[in-house]
Order: C-alpha cells, then sequence, then structure tokens
C-alpha cells in the first residue's frame, strides 16, 4: 500500500482521500509521462507553426484560455482616439466585453457589425474605413454555430 500512496503525493499526508468529484487524483508517473509527451507535441507545434507565420520559434506561445490570449491581442494593438474597432452584434460576450473596454480605456469607438450571428464576408468588407485599425470576430459563433 504505501508503494501506491507514494504515487500519489498529496496523500501522503493523510490516511485516506475520498474526494474524487468529477475527476481523480493523477499518479505521479501518469503526470511525469502526460507533462513530457505534452512538452514534445508543444515544441514541435511551436516550430510548425512559427515557420506557418514567418516567425522564430520562441515568439510562438500557447495558453489555455482563449479570453487570456485575446485580451494580450487587444492589449498590443495601437488604437487610440479617432480610431475604430470593428465587431459583430451576437460575438461571445466576452469578446465583445474584451473590445468595448478596450475602446473605453483607450478612447476608440467600437463599430458593431449587425447579423444576429450570421456574417458574410461582404458585410464585414463594407465596414472598414480609415479609422478601422482592427475588426474582431470568431470565426464559429456562440449562437448560430
Amino acid at each position: 500500500m504505501d508503494s501506491v500512496r507514494e504515487l500519489f503525493p498529496v496523500i501522503t499526508r493523510f490516511r485516506a482521500y475520498l474526494d474524487t468529484a468529477s475527476a481523480g487524483l493523477t499518479p505521479s508517473t501518469v503526470y511525469r509521462a502526460l507533462s513530457e509527451a505534452l512538452e514534445e507535441y508543444a515544441s514541435r507545434a511551436r516550430f510548425e507553426l512559427a515557420e506557418l507565420v514567418g516567425a522564430s520559434p520562441d515568439k510562438v506561445a500557447f495558453t489555455v484560455r482563449t479570453t487570456e490570449v485575446l485580451k494580450n491581442v487587444l492589449r498590443s494593438l495601437a488604437v487610440g482616439l479617432g480610431d475604430t474597432v470593428v465587431g459583430v452584434d451576437m460575438d461571445f460576450p466576452t469578446v465583445t466585453s474584451l473590445v468595448g473596454s478596450l475602446c473605453r480605456f483607450r478612447g476608440c469607438k467600437v463599430r458593431v457589425v449587425g447579423g444576429k450571428g450570421i456574417y458574410r464576408v461582404d458585410d464585414l468588407r463594407r465596414t472598414p474605413d480609415d479609422t478601422v485599425k482592427a475588426v474582431v470576430i470568431s470565426s464559429i459563433q456562440w449562437i448560430s454555430g
């Protein structure tokens, strides 16, 4: 039994661990194997993505949250007074919230393209003018799929 307990470092301090809820504890051997495999896959993917976009692999990052990435991308935009950021009326609420926050903070305007979840390229082509610095739209709409 002690050799089994050693596979689960978190329970070495307790006699029993009874709370698995929807996911149980991962044995340390499995955790290490998965971590190594994921690092190998991430390394390959980082190299291939860097080649695809013409960047060096150290400029490619992975994250588990789309919101985190979108925040970072929006922060990197050089938008301010007199600029416009285009969004769509039925995008995921986090997307519209982040775009709205960016423009409130930076002083740019938000222009919303209507379509109720169905957007054609022509709808977006009609929107830009010289003030538009970015168009933020999800590739799949959360309402219409």
